[in-house]
């Protein structure tokens, strides 16, 4: 009988050291995978690449060729950032353009700029915000704006709860909280859920830009077709996330079932 109880002895002692090994290991791994989730998450939304505009072949098109001018450049040479397309006697401009979550920027120089000031008497802003600027002049781009402010809305939200899961997750870690950790699962879902809110928003904004020739600057509808709208690398960064996301959700409810038993074990002794 002694032998007996002294074999379940270290039989329990035996699991409770793989139940402690298991949920150090996933703990570990939960962290890893959460600042990888941060770095990835900061990137993305930091990152000046959503939205790529450029006119590549407006300048070839032979029924615009008569009707396009390569606007100088600060050296005298001809400047594949800036066209100026003739319409009924006026000239638009039309350049490239980079577009992030808070604002849509040029791909003009300091110096280009001030040559259109001083030539053609246009004051052109390097940026659009998204946050500050209500403007509601460019009417065929007022849906862009609501498309992006909605975009930019969910994205803020996914922001604030990546903050709370932190002091969750911290609380789990040094308190041994089931509950802590569970809520930082659920947040990391729910965080995943908001970005994939975004990046579907993006992506039909883009589709708008493309069959309604929506724009926030004034361009003629001749040049619509050969407007080319991409989607840069922050877009491939946040479904990078989406999915570390849901990874890391994974990791955390499963760390919050380790330490249950862990703890229905404890107190079994």
């Amino acid at each position: 009988m002694e032998g007996s109880k002294e074999t379940l002895v270290i039989g329990k002692k035996g699991q409770d050291t793989r139940a402690i090994t298991s949920y150090t290991t996933v703990i570990g791994v939960a962290i890893l995978c959460t600042v990888i989730s941060d770095i990835v998450f900061i990137a993305s939304i930091t990152g000046r690449s959503w939205e790529i505009t450029t006119f590549p072949k407006l300048a070839e098109e032979p029924e615009l060729i008569n009707r396009v001018v390569r606007l100088p450049n600060v050296t005298g040479m001809e400047s594949t950032e800036l066209l100026g397309l003739w319409v009924d006697g006026t000239m638009y401009l039309l350049y490239n353009t980079d577009g992030g979550l808070w604002e849509e920027c040029d791909r003009l120089t300091s110096k280009q700029r001030d040559l259109l000031a001083s030539v053609n008497q246009i004051n052109k802003d390097e940026c659009f915000d998204f946050v500050n600027d209500d403007s509601q002049d460019a009417l065929k781009g007022i849906w862009l704006i609501r498309m992006h402010s909605t975009a930019l809305s969910c994205i803020i939200v996914a922001n604030i709860l990546l903050i709370v899961s932190h002091l969750t997750m911290l609380l789990g870690i040094f308190k041994k909280c089931v509950p802590a950790f569970m809520i930082t699962g659920t947040f990391f879902v729910v965080i995943a859920t908001f970005t994939l809110f975004t990046l579907a928003i993006v992506h039909s904004k883009r589709n708008y830009k493309d069959s309604e020739c929506l724009t926030l600057d004034a361009i003629p509808d001749e040049a619509c077709p050969f407007r080319v709208n991409s989607l840069g690398w922050c877009v491939s960064l946040a479904w990078f996330c989406t999915f570390f996301c849901i990874a890391t959700s994974t990791l955390w409810l499963y760390a919050a079932r380790l330490l249950r038993i862990q703890i229905q074990m404890s107190q079994s002794l």
